[in-house]
């Protein structure tokens, strides 16, 4: 069989179809294709960055009741202006039961913060360094909020004591400034 330029020219015609074919729509198709999978992509991060936001909202909000809880248990401890007195002779009776004399029990005025008092009280005790230790425990170990803001422990003039002049601060709920010492 002899190839002529008839021949040359159909065969030439017969392969720029599948040639014209792919430039003219596959390659659009490809590219649209590929379009839609960077979309598919985009989208699913998108859908995974909302399932782990989810996840830790639930987290967050379980943590935010955690911290809801802990904030009322903590008011629980703060007492009302008016019990301020009583943890007042909670202290007193507390430096008396370690034989602890009490020169000096002095309120100032309260201090206002936010949502909560501050009433500062000066102490001044007397007496053997073991029983001041174990007053500083029993503080400690009040059931209201409390904490000592200065320290001042000198020897006393008599034998085997100290003397020690502390600035405790007790904490109430109720802000209101009025003298509760």
């Amino acid at each position: 069989m002899k190839f002529g330029p008839r021949d040359i020219m159909f065969l030439l015609v017969l392969l720029a179809f599948p040639i014209a074919s792919w430039w003219t729509l596959f390659r659009p198709q490809n590219d649209e294709i590929a379009q839609a999978l960077q979309e598919i992509e985009f989208k699913q991060d998108t859908l995974n960055k909302v399932a782990e936001a989810t996840a830790r909202t639930k987290d967050l909000e379980q943590e935010n009741e955690a911290i809801r809880q802990g904030i009322a248990l903590m008011e629980e401890r703060l007492p009302t202006g008016k019990e301020v007195e009583a943890v007042l002779d909670d202290v007193a009776s507390l430096a008396r039961s370690h034989r602890l004399e009490l020169p000096k029990f002095v309120t100032e005025k309260p201090v206002e913060s936010a949502g909560f008092g501050e009433q500062p009280l000066e102490i001044r005790l007397v007496g053997a360094w073991e029983a001041f230790y174990l007053f500083l425990q029993d503080i400690e170990r009040l059931e209201r909020i409390t904490r000592i803001s200065s320290m001042e422990l000198s020897r006393s003039k008599e034998s085997g004591k100290i003397e020690a002049v502390l600035t405790l601060n007790i904490y109430f709920s109720d802000a209101s400034t009025e003298d509760v010492g």
